[in-house]
């Protein structure tokens, strides 16, 4: 269990994202696989986990969370449409204690068309870790992480829903759909000026917001209004370096200038990416600029 951590911790970050923000969305049977025939193993093992959530025990926690807490808010949120999870991990004092039969009897559940292998780590120090997604056309319903090491055998099964919707991520994780930067840079001699453009595409607050008539899902709330706009925001900078300052080996002298237009930022109020902690009104600045126009003029130099 803890190698098969410490390799997805090496995994790209979208890839890690993928796999822990998962949007499962049930519209099967439950895509829950059968890991009873992996119990004659903990007599082998020096170390098991065995991990069985259900729905109702989900459930039960998800009562838990205050609505009134932002935080724990989203929380529930992003549990409340699980089914269960399911971990059996053994630890072994030495190799080859399963079998090939072993994990052929996990493999054989996770075939295609049901089931997709999103995604495959073959290691010869750290071993094998494999994933599969369980879809039902465009919408994912279930998760499968298979770990094979030498000593170490983990299979994780992850069943139900975050989210509402079918994208990729969890639905009440509103963002945009694009996100562009634009930088040009002109320099001559020791003359250097540059502009930047940030561009944020429109996008919705809460993808578990509805406005009326409108009728938002299962913990969703009711808006008068659910949309970002689109927002651009432009900086400029530049800088003149002087050289053979006497006893400085360099010398330069820079300004900048950001938010040149001095663009109000949007209001993004929702429960999502674009504002979970400004329920009371505001804005998010991990999107938009929210100090308006602002100078800065420095120096720099060498000895």
């Amino acid at each position: 269990m803890k190698s098969l951590l410490k390799t997805l911790s090496r995994m790209p970050l979208a890839i890690s994202l993928c796999l822990i923000a998962t949007a499962l969305t049930v519209k099967a049977q439950d895509p829950k696989i059968q890991m009873a025939n992996l119990d004659h193993l903990a007599a082998k093992a020096n170390e098991t986990v065995d991990v069985n959530i259900d729905e109702r025990l989900i459930q039960l926690a998800a009562k838990v969370f205050n609505d009134k807490d932002e935080d724990e808010a989203q929380i529930k949120k992003l549990v409340i449409g699980l089914k269960g999870i399911y971990v059996r991990s053994f630890e072994f004092d030495n190799d080859n204690e399963y079998t090939a039969a072993d994990i052929d009897s996990i493999r054989s559940q996770l075939r295609e068309p049901a089931w997709t292998r999103l995604l495959n780590v073959t290691s010869k120090r750290e071993g094998n870790v494999e994933v599969y997604l369980s879809l039902t056309g465009s919408n994912i319903n279930g998760l499968v992480v298979l770990s094979a090491e030498s000593k170490e055998l983990t299979v994780v099964n992850i069943v139900g829903q975050t989210g509402t919707g079918n994208s990729f991520l969890s639905d009440n994780q509103a963002t945009s759909k694009w996100i562009a930067n634009l930088q040009a840079t002109f320099t001559h001699g020791p003359v250097s000026i540059t502009g930047q453009g940030r561009y944020v595409s429109s996008g919705v607050m809460d993808y578990l917001g509805a406005v009326p008539p409108a009728v938002p899902p299962a913990g969703g709330r009711t808006l008068s209004d659910n949309d970002v706009p689109s927002y651009q925001v432009f900086s400029l900078s530049g800088s003149y370096m002087f050289s053979d300052m006497g006893p400085l080996k360099s010398l330069q002298i820079f300004g900048v200038i950001d938010n040149v237009f001095d663009k109000n930022p949007p209001t993004a109020v929702g429960g999502g990416a674009f504002g979970p902690s400004n329920t009371n009104g505001g804005t998010n600045a991990v999107f938009f600029d929210t100090q308006g126009r602002t100078y800065r003029l420095g120096l720099r130099t060498t000895f």
